[in-house]
C-alpha cells in the first residue's frame, strides 16, 4: 500500500493524464460511430417524408377549378361577419366575377349537389385515393346532379356569393379533403 501511495505521489499526474486521454479517445470513437449510423430521428424523418410524398401524389388534382385571386387562405381562424362568429377556414377562397364557370378539378363522382342556406350551391365530388373536393358558393341551378360521374375540367356550376361569406363578394369557397381530413387545396392544385 505504501508503494502505491509513493507511486501515485511521483507518477500520479501522468496516470490521471493517461486516464483522461483514454476517456476522451473512447468518447471520440463512440461519437464517430453515432455519426456514421443514421439517428433514429433521421430514420423517422425519412419515413415521414416518404409518407408525405405518397400523400402528395394522392392529393394531386388535374386542373384548377377556376382562375382568380386567392382571398382568405387555408387554415386561418376568420371572423364570419354574416354569422357573427369565428371559424376555422378549411378552404381557399378564389375571387371571380359572378357567373364565371367553375370546373371539376379531377375525375370523380358527385356525392352531393344541393342548395344550402349558408353556402348557396354546394357540389361535393369523391375522387380516387381518398381525395374529395367541395365547391361552395355556386349559383343555382347547378350543372351536375348527385351520382353523376364527372371529368376533370367539366363545368359543374358558376361562381356566386356564398351567404356565409357574403361580405367578401363573389368567390368560390374551395375545399379538399384526404381520407376525411381537410388539406390545403393550394397543395393539391397543379
Amino acid at each position: 500500500m505504501k508503494r502505491i501511495g509513493l507511486f501515485l505521489k511521483k507518477q500520479g499526474f501522468f496516470l490521471m493524464l493517461g486516464l483522461c486521454l483514454c476517456v476522451i479517445g473512447a468518447s471520440a470513437l463512440w461519437a464517430r460511430s453515432q455519426a456514421d449510423a443514421p439517428a433514429q430521428e433521421d430514420v423517422d424523418a425519412g419515413a415521414d417524408m416518404a409518407q408525405s410524398l405518397r400523400e402528395a401524389q394522392r392529393m394531386r388534382l388535374n386542373t384548377a377549378p377556376l382562375e382568380g385571386e386567392e382571398g382568405a387562405p387555408f387554415g386561418r381562424t376568420v371572423w364570419l361577419e354574416t354569422l357573427e362568429c369565428w371559424g376555422a377556414h378549411e378552404a381557399i377562397d378564389i375571387a371571380a366575377q359572378r357567373g364565371t364557370p367553375v370546373l371539376d378539378a379531377a375525375p370523380g363522382r358527385v356525392t352531393q349537389a344541393r342548395r344550402d342556406r349558408l353556402w348557396g350551391g354546394v357540389v361535393e365530388i369523391e375522387h380516387e385515393n381518398g381525395l374529395s373536393t367541395c365547391y361552395r358558393g355556386l349559383e343555382t341551378p347547378l350543372q351536375v346532379a348527385q351520382g353523376v360521374e364527372v371529368a376533370a375540367g367539366q363545368t359543374i356550376g358558376t361562381v356566386g356569393t356564398p351567404p356565409a361569406e357574403s361580405e367578401t363578394g363573389a368567390h368560390l369557397h374551395f375545399e379538399t379533403w384526404l381520407d376525411g381530413v381537410p388539406v390545403n387545396p393550394a397543395l393539391c392544385l397543379p
